[in-house]
């Protein structure tokens, strides 16, 4: 190739390049619809006033799975979906996480407390990819966070408000 078609297809590369990656890029995390408010206390005990809480972006529908007692099942045979406006709190059962591998992915157990009177208690397991995503609150401005369920002590949902307008005023508790 002579210096002039490698460097008009430089040229081109790099525009092309630069317009695809500018494309979709967002500043921070998208966020959702509904605001929710609340608690996270980590496994070394340091406890944060959050918001914006999703669980991997998502705050509904969330798939957490009963835990397979064969390791050759895929325990997507036995989803539940969450909302967590329907969550109290999420937590780990036991002091240390609880790692299982079903047909070579790994989960990790946690235990679901129900937003009812009774504070219902289910344990079930999620993809250990799955991650926390808040944000901080700080007087300087929320601070993104991103807690895998690993260092996760305690999660409690205290409230939500809703971000759109048709929305706006109905229930929730949390500041915005």
């Amino acid at each position: 190739m002579n210096r002039t078609a490698q460097g008009i297809f430089c040229l081109v590369s790099f525009v092309m390049l630069a317009n695809f990656s500018s494309q979709n890029s967002v500043d921070g995390h998208q966020k959702n619809k509904i605001n929710f408010c609340g608690t996270l206390t980590d496994i070394q005990g340091n406890t944060l006033d959050i918001d914006n809480i999703s669980i991997a972006g998502s705050y509904d529908r969330i798939p957490v799975y009963q835990k397979p007692t064969n390791p050759d099942t895929k325990p997507d045979i036995n989803t539940t979906r969450i909302d967590l406006q329907e969550v109290a709190a999420i937590k780990l059962p036991s002091p240390e996480p609880v790692i299982s591998k079903f047909k070579n992915r790994e989960y990790i157990d946690i235990v679901i407390v129900s937003n009812d009177a009774q504070r219902t208690e289910k344990q079930y397991i999620i993809d250990l990819n799955r991650k926390i995503l808040c944000d901080e609150l700080n007087d300087a401005g929320p601070i993104e966070k991103e807690i895998s369920f690993q260092a996760l002590g305690n999660l409690e949902i205290n409230g939500y408000t809703y971000r759109d307008p048709e929305n706006k005023g109905r229930k929730g508790t949390c500041k915005s």
